[in-house]
């Protein structure tokens, strides 16, 4: 009934948003390419919003009633997810853990009486037959977590846990039947600010560089499950297949750092002058990008590209800017974000810099604009960079003595992705079973040519192949929808359910 109850109130709000309004603007027309430095704005699709914020939803003045409702059910809610730790959890730990760290395992684990809390929902019409919520989310709470972990003998524990960010859900696809929505797909628009202290032998964690390892290892585990281009899903409805339930990216979007301006000569030692060496540092989603280092430069040109897939338009741009140093660590000079909207609806422009070193960078300013490449219709030839979407539901008819069983993805020479591992549970779990796994995991990946296309999916245990499965670029390429799905032997009787979809970026776009 509590279900029932939030999509009934999801449903309602969402017509008041969706169609009180008389008219919905034109969907983003795909702009010709245009060289960088003559960027042009593009118009991002436009997402109809409901907020407390919003003057159409000025009766909805909190979200207590949403906090009400988590805080009762909590209790349950805590109960679902540590019963998926072990399982599902554990593996991605030890998946990313560094030597000599090994054998990481929950001994126990509660979350604790503090429920989560939401606040500033937003509610777009932006994807056909789905409802997309963006929420700000955050956890302060004192869970009850006992750990071990090689070579530590003893195990540990955390104390106090905090968590804050923003969480984009997609509610996809909408049915006319009950629960009305098919499944629920969750991802972090950015990566999330986590905060920890922790209890028995790693209490010393805090001021060794043990507190660093395990705050990468953390970082990578919610990167791989939660942050965009990666999406949590969980189906709601057995009718709906994964297939169904997945969204393709909104496209590719080239980002430049051109050049700056503003920067200053920094007093060293007495009347010692030095000029900076600058760079660029940035991430959009899980990809990083880098300039090269302008020495002795106070006007560098940097004229950096690169490609990104585009999940969500709120996806936020980080750039901090640095000079080096080849004695100490590089010094941190300044900082902006910006996300995909504003990058491609405001054009190329200075971006004034923030959190400034005023020493060197007082007015610093940093050129950046952005061009959005679309997915071509994909009855159309694939010429030049193409995006490869490879999805996995589930494996059947494994040998009966597997315990733990994942599947490593190779595209082109590369070891792309890897799965997450699912183990056999010590108590029977619904869900769980790694003789016929159910992984519904995807991977969208940006490849400069068709060349580069060709894919060899492996399904292990640990270092055992239990089967295999290969697709040529020739096999989408002769496809007309360049679409290829299906239950396909991988040996020895087991099946794997597959599909895999080519898209090109649309004609004149980036060559």
């Amino acid at each position: 009934m509590i279900w029932l109850l939030i999509l009934v109130v999801l449903a309602y709000y969402s017509y008041r948003v969706l169609y009180a309004q008389n008219h919905v603007h034109e969907a983003t027309r795909h702009p010709h390419r245009a060289a960088l430095p003559k960027i042009k704005p593009v118009q991002v699709p436009v997402t109809t919003t409901l907020s407390p914020r919003d003057e159409i939803a000025r009766t909805v003045e909190s979200l207590d009633w949403c906090n009400e409702i988590t805080r009762i059910c909590w209790p349950h809610i805590g109960k679902i997810v540590e019963s998926h730790l072990a399982p599902t959890i554990e593996p991605l730990i030890n998946l990313y853990l560094p030597k000599p760290f090994s054998k990481f395992k929950f001994m126990s684990a509660s979350l604790g009486k503090d429920p989560l809390r939401v606040d500033r929902v937003t509610v777009h019409r932006r994807y056909k037959n789905s409802i997309a919520l963006d929420l700000d989310v955050s956890f302060i709470g004192s869970p009850n977590m006992s750990m071990k972990c090689a070579p530590f003998h003893a195990p540990f524990g955390v104390k106090e846990l905090k968590w804050r960010g923003r969480l984009s859900v997609l509610l996809r696809p909408l049915i006319p039947t009950l629960p009305l929505v098919g499944a629920v797909q969750a991802a972090m628009i950015t990566h999330p600010e986590v905060d920890m202290d922790f209890t028995g032998v790693a209490d010393f964690a805090d001021f060794g560089p043990v507190e660093k390892i395990v705050r990468k290892v953390l970082r990578n585990v919610i990167a791989s499950m939660l942050v965009l281009p990666n999406r949590f899903i969980y189906k709601l409805s057995d009718t709906i297949d994964y297939f169904d339930v997945y969204y393709p990216p909104a496209g590719v979007i080239a980002i430049v750092i051109e050049k700056g301006r503003g920067f200053t000569i920094e007093k060293k030692l007495g009347m010692i002058k030095q000029v900076p060496d600058l760079y660029c540092k940035a991430t959009f989603g899980l990809e990083d990008m880098k300039t090269d280092v302008r020495m002795n430069n106070l006007s560098p040109e940097w004229n950096s590209l690169k490609l990104f897939i585009l999940s969500d338009y709120e996806q936020p741009f980080e750039l901090k800017c640095y000079d080096k140093d080849t004695v100490t660590r590089d010094d941190l000079v300044g900082s902006l974000s910006l996300t995909a909207k504003e990058l491609l609806t405001t054009g190329p422009k200075w971006v004034p810099l923030g959190d400034t070193d005023d020493r060197i960078a007082k007015h610093g300013e940093i050129f950046v604009g952005a061009q959005l490449y679309k997915l071509q219709d994909p009855k159309l030839p694939v010429r030049g960079y193409c995006l490869l979407s490879i999805l996995i539901n589930r494996a059947t008819n494994l040998p009966p003595e597997t315990k733990e069983v994942a599947c490593k993805v190779w595209v082109g020479t590369k070891l792309l992705f890897e799965t997450p591992e699912i183990t056999k549970p010590s108590e029977p779990l619904h869900g769980i079973d790694p003789t016929n796994p159910e992984w519904n995991f995807h991977y969208d990946v940006l490849c400069d040519d068709t060349s580069e296309t060709s894919i060899a999916i492996h399904v292990v245990e640990r270092k055992k192949t239990l089967g295999r499965l290969t697709f040529r670029p020739d096999d989408l390429i002769s496809v007309q929808d360049k679409t290829i799905e299906g239950k396909f032997s991988i040996g020895n009787g087991a099946e794997l359910r597959v599909k895999v979809m080519l898209r090109g970026l649309a004609e004149d776009s980036i060559a």
